[in-house]
């Protein structure tokens, strides 16, 4: 049950509360009272948690402060145990609230969302960050040569892979030179599949790597073939709008013009690239994997068109 918002103490300048209510943290599910407020002159919009409303009331500290503008994603979570569960990205941590149902949990994200994006009103906002997954980037490939290993987390938009850097809390001389965010655009994802629990992406050379391999090590195998279908699923939707801006372009005709063949990769005879049987998915039993690169690069270009054996069968690929 919500507390009234315009209750509660704080320090002159604190923010004036927008919601306060009785919620679960998802690491102990023991309630604790959490107070929203939003931005002053002073202070960021932010979200504190108090032992109890009694100690808020009477003006205690707060056991935690979570500045809003400290978050790069907040979003509900779908998790196995738990059906209402908010989920607040810092860099350090994946800080989660469990509602006592939709309704609560709904006003709560609504909430905290306008205060997030009043206190970031960047560009990326455009593109919110639809999927959040933690791996292990392994040291291999692009991993080793590039120096990306550890815990990340990896963050899908509709036109991007990001992974971003989960700091060390005991030791931080352990991150030093290891990068704290690559970003990948999904029209040079080349490929991607799963293995068991590890999950598996190489890229093209116009990205800010290089052309390589990611391997990335995940909870389960589920976790694996969640992240393997659903980014294959966000690979083809945004080579399908590439597709259809290309579509619209309107090429003036003259007697001279000589119109470029498309180049196109086929898997079966009949799919386009990125499309390694009939229904678009994935083949292979050791590593299933999903050739999906429909739209070309300038830098792949001039890239060979190479075969890809996975237990006795070809994918042709880029």
């Amino acid at each position: 049950m919500s507390a009234s918002p315009a209750g509660g103490a704080g320090a002159a300048g604190a923010g004036q509360v927008v919601r306060a209510a009785h919620l679960r943290k998802l690491k102990t599910m023991k309630k604790k009272f959490f107070v929203l407020r939003a931005e002053t002159p002073e202070c960021s919009a932010r979200l504190e948690y108090y032992e109890s409303e009694k100690k808020f009331r009477f003006g205690g500290t707060p056991r935690r402060v979570i500045p809003l503008k400290s978050c790069y994603n907040i979003t509900r979570r779908l998790d196995l145990k738990q059906k209402h569960v908010i989920a607040l990205f810092t860099r350090e941590e994946q800080f989660c609230i469990v509602a006592e149902n939709e309704i609560d949990l709904h006003e709560w994200l609504t909430a905290i969302l306008q205060q997030h994006r009043n206190d970031d009103a960047s560009e990326e906002l455009l593109h919110p960050i639809q999927h959040v997954w933690q791996v292990n980037v392994q040291k291999k490939g692009l991993g080793a040569s590039k120096n990306i290993q550890g815990l990340y987390n990896l963050c899908l938009t509709d036109k991007t892979l990001t992974l971003v850097k989960i700091k060390s809390h005991n030791n931080v001389i352990s991150d030093l030179g290891i990068p704290e965010r690559v970003e990948y655009s999904l029209k040079n994802i080349r490929r991607c599949g799963d293995s068991e629990c590890f999950f598996y992406m190489e890229v093209g050379r116009s990205t800010a790597t290089g052309a390589g391999e990611l391997w990335m090590h995940t909870d389960d195998s589920n976790i694996a073939q969640s992240m393997h279908s659903t980014i294959c699923h966000a690979m083809r939707n945004c080579a399908k709008e590439t597709e259809n801006e290309r579509d619209h372009i309107i090429v003036p005709k003259t007697s001279e013009t000589i119109l470029p063949a498309r180049r196109q990769t086929y898997s079966d005879g009949r799919g386009r690239a990125g499309l390694s049987n009939e229904k678009g998915l994935c083949v292979g039993s050791c590593i299933r994997q999903c050739v999906c690169a429909t739209t070309y690069s300038v830098d792949d270009s001039a890239a060979a068109i190479a075969p890809l054996a996975l237990n006795g069968r070809i994918i042709l690929t880029r």
